[in-house]
């Protein structure tokens, strides 16, 4: 049995390497992730925390458009309003 050359790689294990060669810092962020769920890190405090200030952020950045928004409507229908009463009296 001859092994000196290795033999090609095919199937998952193909797509894996792709995968780490064109992402390498999103291959090892998603290890990382694994190996603290899998370790037991997911209901620690810690965790919780992080959940907790990424729900706040999200959350506001979510909202901000829609805010912005409806202050903006309501700022317009306001100055619209007063310059109709300005120009009644």
């Amino acid at each position: 049995m001859d092994t000196s050359e290795p033999t090609p790689v095919a199937g998952p294990l193909a797509d894996l390497k792709r995968q780490v060669s064109r992402h390498p810092y999103g291959t090892v962020a998603a290890a990382l992730g694994i190996g603290y769920a899998l370790g037991g890190g997911i209901f620690t405090p810690l965790t919780s925390r992080l959940v907790r200030r990424g729900l706040r952020i999200g959350i506001r950045i979510a909202l901000l458009p829609v805010v912005k928004a409806e202050l903006s409507e309501l700022a317009a229908a306001f100055i619209g309003d007063t310059n109709e009463q300005g120009e009644a009296t």
